[in-house]
């Protein structure tokens, strides 16, 4: 009987509980937030480029998301007034120096929620600032590399520039155990931001027969000479079909 008791006021506490949640229907609404976040941008995007976090510093270009939806924008970024939602802009022809800082200002008014947040006016404004660098760290060096999970796993890797025929390409030597190695990488296909650069390669069918490959590199820059890499080889089928990606990540100190 006890046992039929407990039972019941269990079922009987979880309903209520789960009662509760559902009659608040404040509880995943917020008042009207003019909140926005700092992308960087490159000029001709293509899978594998790496959007990542938020951020203040960008290369050359960046893009301005407000968080609210379906509302009236106001944009002063630097001179320039804007009213979209995202606001996507490049400084290279601006005139500015090397590490210019832009004040950032954005406005959004809104038809507030006043059953849930009856003193907001529906209007809100944030400020925030974004760093335009036009210079980052180089592509190319020497790398001394470190397993995160293993850290006396260490080894030495260099990118450098090799020329076949014509082309201009990128060439890795010492990649880790697991990843192929001896892949050269056009250097056309190189996508660099400020903190991250990313280059890509495909492998066509006539080289591989009944399957194509990708291969890429992602390093974000931590700062100093620290970066973040992941390396990614991903093997598809004649039809493009993703068959097999194998991932690799590990830290790296530019030596030279």
């Amino acid at each position: 009987m006890k046992r039929s008791l407990f039972i019941f006021i269990s079922v009987v506490t979880i309903f209520n509980g789960c009662k509760h949640e559902l009659l608040d229907p404040c509880k995943a609404k917020q008042p009207v937030t003019a909140h926005f976040t700092i992308y960087e941008t490159v000029d001709s995007p293509w899978e594998g480029w790496y959007e990542g976090d938020s951020t203040d510093t960008v290369l050359v270009s960046a893009e301005f998301r407000a968080l609210e939806k379906d509302a009236k924008y106001t944009w002063k970024i630097g001179t320039g007034i804007y009213h979209t939602q995202t606001v996507a802009l490049d400084f290279r022809n601006s005139g500015l120096s090397p590490y210019s800082t832009i004040p950032v200002t954005c406005i959004v008014e809104k038809e507030p929620n006043k059953s849930c947040f009856p003193n907001d006016d529906g209007k809100d404004t944030f400020k925030k600032n974004v760093t335009v660098a036009f210079e980052s760290p180089s592509v190319f060096g020497t790398f001394q590399a470190q397993d995160p999970e293993d850290p006396t796993k260490t080894w030495t890797f260099r990118i450098f520039d090799t020329i076949i025929g014509t082309g201009n390409y990128i060439n890795f030597d010492n990649i880790p155990k697991g990843i192929p190695k001896g892949v050269i990488l056009d250097r056309s296909r190189v996508l660099g931001g400020y903190k991250v650069t990313v280059i890509s390669t495909n492998v066509d069918g006539d080289k591989s027969p009944g399957r194509y490959e990708s291969f890429i590199l992602i390093r974000t820059w931590l700062g100093d000479d620290q970066f973040d890499c992941r390396y990614e080889w991903k093997i598809f089928n004649n039809k493009w079909e993703l068959q097999q990606i194998k991932t690799y990540n590990f830290r790296a100190t530019k030596i030279k």
